[in-house]
């Protein structure tokens, strides 16, 4: 299979949507020898905060010399980099080498009278096979969707299962109720496996802490109270310098994140719980180590700043507590300035709490339709955002034509572009922004 026949086979696969349970990835992975069976898996599941989470732990674990694997999605700029050991992405020989057999054990099951896996399950039997044959000494495998029934959800045990925020989302697959959403995230804790979580609101507390007692093991949560913002800087390029003490006493100082945005917070504190916890499983990571890779980390579309004239934010802010936080870290940071957004979305998100807590900011919008078959049209979207907060919006037709308008307004205005709603089109803005 050339690369070229992989991406395509890819492609196929995709427009078979998505099932969630666990058979169709099992088969798979007994076709492929169960490469996830010789991995050293930090697991992570949550609404938002996964990737950056990641993201930190990834740097951290690379500082401190290990070869680190780390399996996430979407993309953002190339497909591949979804599959990366040590912030590197997957090479496309490599990807061709291992969709062959991926595809060919599809085949063995099919011949069998067994439906096709999905891409999903595709994708990460290719991700377990990748880092098992590069000899990764620790992998990060992050959920797609939910957790209990998600396709990652596969390993006997795991050094430590993660959990970050946990918030509406996807209530389609995993319910209506936070309560119900926590249990499927709540899925990925394994029986007497350490578990770390971000601060959580009281229902979704009780699910993990339940679920826990019947894993036999506990929930290890950040302390909001014990994190001490000691420095922020609230203009271009955004940072905040802070100090931590975990619960099992390990204290951080004068610790720079790399990341900047108010939620980054919370998902430092789950980060530097879990490194109490892969350090008892033996590994060596120093104080300098986390405190470097803490530092280095960059995640694309994390309230990241890429133009400063004008200025330019992406943030994915792709539900409604993403929004929520991108909200409170733009009336920290930019109350007073002009503010143009340029707003795509998921039609199956909340768009309307999204559109109600963020829009009341806006000084203009242009909004887009991301590349994706689940997106909101442009014109649908400008329609809501006039009925909801009677706010023009200009729907533009291509979102370069969004970018270039936006650009040129915020230009005469001395004003910010922020581009959110969605992860799907942050790499296209990008690419847009690089090109110009």
């Amino acid at each position: 299979m050339t690369i070229q026949e992989a991406y395509e086979a890819i492609h196929h696969a995709e427009q078979k949507g998505s099932v969630l349970g666990l058979d169709s990835i099992f088969r798979l992975l007994n076709q492929l020898d169960n490469p996830q069976d010789d991995l050293q898996v930090i697991h992570l599941a949550g609404t938002n905060g996964k990737g950056s989470s990641l993201s930190f732990l990834s740097h951290i674990l690379r500082e401190a010399g290990y070869k680190t694997g780390a399996y996430s999605s979407p993309s953002i700029l190339t497909y591949l980099e979804r599959f990366s050991i040590n912030g590197i992405s997957m090479e496309d020989h490599q990807f061709a080498s291992l969709a062959t057999k991926a595809f060919e054990a599809v085949e063995r099951i099919k011949k069998e009278g067994h439906p096709a896996p999905t891409v999903f399950e595709i994708e990460t039997a290719i991700a377990f096979l990748y880092f098992k044959e590069e000899a990764c000494d620790l992998v990060l495998i992050e959920t797609g969707m939910g957790g209990d029934l998600d396709a990652t959800n596969v390993m006997k045990e795991v050094i430590c299962s993660v959990i970050t925020t946990i918030s509406m989302d996807h209530m389609r697959f995993l319910g209506n109720t936070l309560e119900e959403i926590a249990s499927t995230k709540a899925g990925i804790i394994c029986r007497k496996c350490p578990v770390v979580s971000a601060p959580q609101k009281e229902e979704a507390k009780e699910v993990l802490d339940q679920r826990a007692k019947e894993m036999e093991t506990e929930v290890i949560y950040g302390d909001p109270d014990a994190f001490q913002v000691m420095d922020e800087e609230l203009t271009p390029p955004f940072s905040f310098t802070f100090s931590y003490r975990t619960k099992a006493g390990t204290v951080y100082r004068e610790m720079k994140s790399g990341l900047s945005g108010n939620y980054q917070k919370r998902n430092l504190m789950v980060v530097l719980e879990a490194i109490d916890v892969i350090r008892a499983a033996g590994y060596e990571i120093s104080e300098e180590a986390v405190k470097e890779g803490i530092k280095k980390t960059r995640w694309h579309g994390r309230f990241e700043t890429v133009l400063k004239d004008p200025l330019f934010i992406i943030d994915g802010a792709h539900n409604a507590d993403g929004v929520h936080q991108l909200k409170e870290t733009l009336l920290k940071t930019l109350k007073d300035a002009y503010k143009i957004f340029i707003f795509g979305v998921m039609q199956d998100k909340e768009h309307e709490t999204m559109i109600l807590d963020l829009m009341p900011l806006a000084d203009e919008v242009y909004t887009v339709t991301p590349y994706n078959p689940r997106s909101m049209l442009a014109e649908d979207l400008a329609a809501e955002i006039k009925d909801l907060t009677g706010k023009d919006a200009i729907a533009c037709e291509t979102i370069i034509d969004g970018v270039e308008q936006a650009v040129e307004h915020a230009k005469k205005k001395q004003g910010v572009v922020i581009s959110c709603g969605s992860l799907y089109y942050a790499g296209t803005v990008l690419k847009i922004l690089n090109r110009s």
